[in-house]
């Protein structure tokens, strides 16, 4: 849900919102963003 509202523009306090992006960073994510993926 958080992520939600920092990509949509929400407000939400700065602090939050950092943490939020600073998530997709993580390494596990980029594995998980990166895996090929058979088209839809």
């Amino acid at each position: 849900m958080l992520n939600r509202l920092v990509l949509n523009g929400d407000p939400v306090p700065e602090r939050l919102a950092a943490y939020a992006r600073q998530q997709w960073q993580r390494p596990s994510v980029q594995l998980w963003l990166n895996q090929k993926r058979p088209p839809l």
